[in-house]
C-alpha cells in the first residue's frame, strides 16, 4: 500500500503515516497555510486526491480526479483555522498531464469517500466537472480548468497560488507547463499565458510583492 509519511525535521522521527486512501504510490503532497491539513495526491488509475487532518492521522475527503496523470498540488493561502475540522472553505488545484484539477469545498471528518466522482461534461479534459461527495460540513466538488482556447492544453508540472491574501491577485492560480510556459488562473479559468524558459518549468513559488 501507498502510504504518506510527516516527519519531524528537527528529530528525524516518525510523526504519523498515512494510509489507505493511495496504491501504487504517492506523487505529491502539500500543506495548507495553517499547516494543519495535508493534501496527498496518488498514482492509482482514478488519481485520487485525498484532504487529511494529519496530526489526528483522520481522513477529512478524497476525490477521483480521472485517468489523467497529476504531479503537483497546492492549497490557497487563507487564514488560519483553529483545528483542521474548522468548517472553512478551501480550495486547492492538482496539475498534471494536460490538465488543470481545482478542488473547493468544506472537508468534513474522516470516512469521506469521494472516490465514485465521475467527470461531469465534455471529454479532452475540458468538462466541467466532476460530482463531489456530500461532507458533514458541506460538498466537495473537483472541477477542471477551463482553457478557453488561450493555448492548447499542456502537460503542468507544478502550481502555485498567490502568496497575499486581499491583494488584487490573491485567488490567482499559477502552473509551468512542459512547453516553458507560466500559466495563470483565476476561478479555474485561463487569464494568461507567458512564455518564461526554453524548457519545462518544474517548480514555481510565489512571493509577495
Amino acid at each position: 500500500p501507498a502510504l504518506a509519511c510527516v516527519w519531524d525535521a528537527r528529530t528525524c522521527e516518525t510523526l504519523v503515516v498515512l494510509r489507505g486512501v493511495h496504491s501504487g504510490g504517492v506523487c505529491a503532497l502539500a500543506f495548507d497555510s495553517s499547516g494543519e491539513r495535508l493534501a496527498t495526491v496518488g498514482m492509482e488509475p482514478s488519481h485520487r486526491v485525498a484532504i487529511w487532518d494529519w496530526r489526528r492521522g483522520a481522513l477529512l475527503a478524497r476525490l477521483a480526479t480521472g485517468p489523467a496523470r497529476l504531479f503537483a498540488v497546492a492549497f490557497r493561502p487563507s487564514l488560519p483555522t483553529p483545528t483542521a475540522s474548522a468548517s472553512s472553505l478551501i480550495e486547492l488545484a492538482a496539475v498534471g498531464v494536460r490538465t488543470a484539477v481545482f478542488l473547493t469545498g468544506r472537508p468534513g471528518m474522516g470516512g469521506m469517500d469521494g472516490g465514485g466522482g465521475t467527470l461531469v461534461g465534455g471529454g479532452g479534459g475540458t468538462g466541467d466537472g466532476f460530482d463531489g461527495f456530500d461532507a458533514p460540513q458541506g460538498p466537495v466538488r473537483a472541477r477542471r480548468g477551463q482553457w478557453g482556447g488561450r493555448t492548447p492544453q499542456a502537460t503542468l508540472l507544478c502550481v502555485s497560488y498567490a502568496s497575499v491574501t486581499g491583494s488584487a491577485h490573491a485567488g490567482e492560480c499559477y502552473t509551468g507547463s512542459a512547453h516553458g510556459d507560466i500559466l495563470t488562473w483565476r476561478d479555474r479559468a485561463l487569464l494568461r499565458v507567458v512564455r518564461a524558459h526554453s524548457g519545462p518549468v518544474f517548480t514555481l513559488a510565489s512571493a509577495p510583492p
